[in-house]
């Protein structure tokens, strides 16, 4: 009996044993579980800043789009004004142009006039000596 008694003993003990080391490591895994726990918690509160932060550049970048967006629809009037400034310039041009040729011309016939009118004054005056 004894004999058994012992064996129960060693038993007992063993079991003893055994549930001492898993209750070590039932708190061990308390503890990495715990670990987990706060290290999913920072990195779904990283999510969350890093989410903000992607909205706030969104944003940003939209309110950058809508920006050059009128910028582009002011250049494009800016350039239909210039063009037509343009145009108009061209047209006085034009115009200014055909009267220079005009004015060009008339001068050239009263030139052709002041040298024809010049050479009957000198041939008049020549006449003029002669005869007296």
């Amino acid at each position: 009996m004894s004999s058994v008694s012992n064996e129960v003993r060693t038993l007992v003990d063993s079991l003893k044993l055994k549930e001492k080391r898993l209750q070590e490591r039932e708190k061990e895994l308390d503890k990495r579980q715990l670990k987990m726990d706060l290290k999913e918690k920072d990195l779904k509160d990283l999510q969350s800043k890093v989410q903000i932060e992607i909205e706030k550049l969104e944003n940003g970048t939209m309110k950058t789009v809508v920006a050059l967006e009128n910028c582009i629809v002011e250049l494009r009037k800016e350039n239909q004004r210039l063009r037509n400034s343009v145009q108009s310039m061209s047209k006085d041009h034009t115009l200014i142009k055909s009267e220079l040729e005009s004015v060009q011309s008339k001068n050239a016939k009263l030139e052709k006039q002041l040298l024809s009118a010049n050479g009957r004054i000198k041939n008049f005056i020549k006449t003029s000596k002669h005869k007296r």
